[in-house]
C-alpha cells in the first residue's frame, strides 16, 4: 500500500472498518460499531457490540447464509482482507486471498452407519429410514455456529525508521467462534456501560492475544443466544524481509 500512517503517540487518528447499513428486520455482524484500529496499537478482546437476542428470523437468516457459504469482505486502505482459516482435510492453518472469510461454519458430524436390514424384515423399514432422515437434518440445524470474533493482523513496513510514518503491506483475518462469558458469572445487556470494568473467563484482555486452543465453546445461533462480537489486532512489523 502506498498510504502512510504516523505513529506519532500523539496522533489520534484510526483506521476504521464500517459496518454495512441494516434495515429493521435484517440481523448484520457487528452492527452498531466499527472497529477501531489505532497505529501499531494491539488490541486484546476488544468488545464490538452485543445486539438483543436473535429473534426467530434472525436465527433462521444466520443459519441459512451460513450453511450457503456466505462471507464477509473487508477492505483496508484500499487492500481486500485475507482470511485465515484451517483446512478441512489435514487441519493445517491456510490463507486465502480472495473472497473475505466467512460468517461462519456448519460442524460435521460422522453419523454411525446404519445396521443392515434383516432378512424378510419389516415394510415399515423404509419410512424409518425417511424418519431418520429427517431427523439429521433437524440435528444439522444445532451445529451452525458464527464467527463473533476477528483476530486482524496487520503487517507494515517503515522505510526510515527515523521517521514515524509506516507502510500496510498486509491485512489478514482469521475469524473464530467462541462462546463469551464473563467472570464471577456478569450478564451484560448490551447497554451497560460499567462493560469495562469487567473481565471475560473466555480470553485475555491484555498480553495474550486470542487463539484456536483457548476456544472452549463456539458460539450458536439459536433462537435466544446473545452474541457478545469482539475482536484482537495484532502488527507485525515486516522488517528487511519485503
Amino acid at each position: 500500500s502506498d498510504k502512510k500512517y504516523d505513529n506519532n503517540k500523539n496522533n489520534k487518528n484510526n483506521t476504521k472498518i464500517p459496518t454495512t447499513n441494516h434495515t429493521k428486520n435484517d440481523y448484520h455482524p457487528y452492527p452498531l460499531l466499527p472497529h477501531s484500529i489505532l497505529t501499531l496499537n494491539d488490541e486484546y478482546c476488544k468488545i464490538v457490540c452485543q445486539p438483543p437476542p436473535l429473534t426467530k428470523y434472525q436465527s433462521h437468516l444466520l443459519k441459512t447464509h451460513i450453511r450457503n457459504g456466505y462471507n464477509t469482505n473487508w477492505i483496508l486502505d484500499d487492500l481486500p482482507s485475507a482470511s485465515v482459516g484451517i483446512t478441512q482435510v489435514g487441519g493445517t492453518v491456510h490463507t486465502h486471498y480472495a473472497g473475505g472469510f466467512p460468517l461462519g461454519f456448519v460442524e460435521e458430524v460422522v453419523m454411525m452407519a446404519r445396521s443392515e436390514k434383516k432378512i424378510g424384515g419389516d415394510d415399515n423399514d423404509n419410512d424409518n429410514d425417511n424418519d431418520n432422515d429427517n431427523d439429521n437434518d433437524n440435528n444439522d440445524d444445532n451445529n451452525i455456529f458464527i464467527y463473533n470474533h476477528v483476530t486482524i493482523t496487520l503487517e507494515y513496513h517503515q522505510p526510515d525508521i527515523t521517521k514515524s510514518q509506516i507502510q500496510i503491506l498486509k491485512f489478514t483475518v482469521e475469524p473464530l467462534s467462541i462462546s463469551h462469558s464473563f467472570i464471577a458469572g456478569y450478564v451484560w445487556d448490551g447497554k451497560k456501560k460499567d462493560i469495562s470494568k469487567q473481565l471475560f473467563s473466555t480470553c485475555s484482555t491484555g498480553g495474550t492475544h486470542l487463539s484456536r486452543g483457548d476456544i472452549q465453546e463456539n458460539q450458536k445461533v439459536d433462537v435466544g443466544e446473545n452474541i457478545l462480537y469482539t475482536y484482537d489486532v495484532v502488527w507485525k512489523d515486516a522488517g528487511d524481509g519485503i
